[in-house]
């Protein structure tokens, strides 16, 4: 990651370009922090929507257990990169299901799970295990940031001013300073829009691919009528 943050820092860079410093009675600490939380959230969904996944990819492990189809996923599970299985020091991916493709006969049979299907705070694996671990990659959640000095925000890019200006341009609405309102609204227009561009560039080596969204299912009920 190429540019941290602490929340304080992004904080107190949001009262300067509100012209605000100092003026904590009439924009209180706590307000701004918030503020600030708010924009960093939209910036992190951004960056996530614009497919800048990678720059905040986690990984866990899932131990599976024999007859269990059902596993709770990670308490700040976001967006779901990929699944795989990993038997015997193999890993194998497997394949996002329809509703249809997990209730085909097919699956009955075969060496270990191969589709996933997301449910709730739940990922249902089939067909049923019967030993090895589930890895996933994923998206965690964005969690509010705490105002000590210590905790940061990973800006990539120097993007984490989004947050700073997010919360000024609440603080110029407060003020009704409509020249500043006007400028600030300007400048979070143009970073989010620099934030969608540059994110697809990160990865260009990856050629677009042809899926097969029809599924196992379409092609196991096609065999069944040869």
């Amino acid at each position: 990651m190429a540019r941290s943050r602490t929340l304080t820092e992004i904080a107190d860079e949001a009262y300067r370009l509100a012209d605000a410093e100092g003026m904590t009675a009439r924009h209180p600490r706590e307000d701004v922090v918030r503020w600030t939380n708010k924009g960093l959230a939209e910036l992190y969904d951004l960056l996530v929507s614009a497919r800048g996944l990678e720059w905040y990819r986690a990984s866990t492990t899932i131990a599976l257990v024999a007859g269990t189809t059902d596993y709770a996923l990670p308490a700040a599970f976001y967006a779901l990169l990929g699944a795989r299985m990993l038997d015997g020091g193999a890993l194998l991916p497997m394949s996002q299901g329809a509703s249809a493709e997990l209730r085909d006969g097919y699956l009955q049979g075969g060496a270990g799970p191969r589709l996933y299907q997301l449910a709730g705070a739940n990922i249902t694996i089939l067909p049923v295990p019967s030993s090895g671990s589930l890895v996933l990659d994923y998206v965690p959640a964005f969690v509010d940031l705490a105002d000590d000095g210590v905790a940061t925000f990973d800006g990539v890019n120097g993007w984490e001013t989004y947050g700073s200006i997010f919360a000024a341009r609440l603080m110029s609405i407060k003020d009704s300073d409509e020249t500043k309102l006007g400028m600030l609204t300007g400048e979070l227009s143009g970073m989010a829009q620099r934030v969608r561009g540059l994110a697809r560039k990160r990865d260009v080596s990856a050629p677009t691919r042809v899926r097969d969204v029809r599924g196992m299912a379409a092609h196991a009920s096609a065999r069944r009528w040869r």
